[in-house]
């Protein structure tokens, strides 16, 4: 997944196995990139399935952590399983 999207990560998304998660702090761009990165995908033969994908999420659980508009949050549920 990197590779074929290798030009815009760390720019507007990151990867994890098969997922993408992409990041803007600007609405207006959020259809730019979005069609971007389908088309690129689209070039390798990729396709994506559009029941799993949400959009306009302003907080996600990936990796154990919650990422929000602000920034990144610790899942606290973990924190406790550890600590007890």
């Amino acid at each position: 997944m990197n590779n074929m999207l290798f030009d815009y990560l760390n720019v507007f998304y990151i990867t994890y196995l098969n997922n993408i998660i992409m990041y803007f702090n600007n609405f207006l761009k959020h259809k730019v990139y979005v069609k971007k990165a389908l088309a690129c995908l689209q070039e390798y033969n990729l396709l994506t399935n559009i029941c799993k994908s949400k959009f306009h999420i302003k907080k996600i659980k990936f990796l154990r952590f919650f990422i929000i508009i602000k920034g990144i949050k610790i899942n606290l549920t973990v924190i406790k399983c550890i600590c007890n």
